[in-house]
């Protein structure tokens, strides 16, 4: 048990430290993926051992190695907070297909919340990503081996959605064109 609530800590900080890689490049459409890590005010690459959660933040004061100007505390905020989610989760769920689910749509509402407060924005990639990624796991959730506890219900709510969607998308089309 302790052994499981450790691993979920260190994987929410882990976690935690890559969404404020999207909580910073998102709003300005940057890649999350490259280029790596590196300073938002000097922009010099972060070596592996600078960005270590919480530790990193802590052995350098706040301070970026090589500008050695004030690094934001929201680093720190995101990183404890996804941890500390996660480890609620694990405790309620344990390690099951709802504890992967909830640490999937935590993580969605932490890059939302994160992005929200200073830009008044959430980007399309987390509120439309967010529904469809939720309607999959769902569907996925309502599917069976056993063709007596299969449900529809699932697959009928993502269907309903991806008419949404496209009747969203043919409404549009008559009334504005394409953009």
């Amino acid at each position: 048990m302790i052994t499981g609530v450790v691993m979920a800590f260190i994987f929410g900080a882990i976690m935690g430290s890559f969404l404020n890689v999207c909580i910073y490049r998102m709003p300005s459409g940057k890649s999350v993926v490259w280029p790596g890590s590196h300073c938002p005010l000097c922009e010099k690459r972060i070596p592996w051992y600078d960005n270590v959660p919480f530790v990193s933040y802590l052995f350098l004061a706040g301070k970026c190695r090589f500008c050695r100007k004030k690094i934001s505390i929201r680093y720190v905020v995101v990183e404890l907070l996804t941890a500390m989610l996660f480890v609620m989760l694990y405790n309620r769920y344990g390690l099951s297909y709802d504890f992967f689910v909830y640490m999937v749509m935590v993580c969605g509402l932490i890059i939302a919340t994160f992005i929200d407060i200073p830009h008044r924005i959430i980007p399309d990639e987390v509120s439309v990503g967010g529904m469809i990624v939720g309607f999959i796991l769902v569907s996925i959730k309502g599917l069976s081996l056993s063709p007596f506890s299969f449900r529809f219900q699932p697959i009928l709510s993502l269907a309903a959605v991806i008419c949404l969607f496209w009747s969203h998308f043919i409404l549009r089309l008559i009334f504005f064109g394409i953009r």
